[in-house]
């Protein structure tokens, strides 16, 4: 379902899509092979740039804000383990 940007939900796809950033393949190295497809396959499914000039988003606030948890938890996962290492 395609909802309209709020004022909100673009600072939610924002602040997702600058966390998906920071998680590169460097990041990603300590991953297994199974946890880094499933980022690829995350990657493509999150709201674009594109969503934001268009001013539509595909998902609800609660969801982005859901996601956005899981992305930072994803991150300080991974963090955790490369400085394990």
């Amino acid at each position: 379902m395609i909802r309209p940007m709020t004022l909100r939900t673009e600072r939610l796809v924002l602040d997702l899509l600058g966390c998906a950033k920071g998680i590169d393949d460097r990041v990603l190295a300590g991953a297994s092979e199974e946890a880094r497809h499933e980022w690829r396959a995350f990657l493509g499914r999150l709201p674009t740039a594109a969503d934001l000039l268009r001013g539509v988003v595909g998902s609800a606030e609660d969801e982005l804000e859901r996601t956005l948890e899981k992305v930072i938890r994803f991150r300080a996962i991974l963090s955790d383990a490369r400085s394990q290492l």
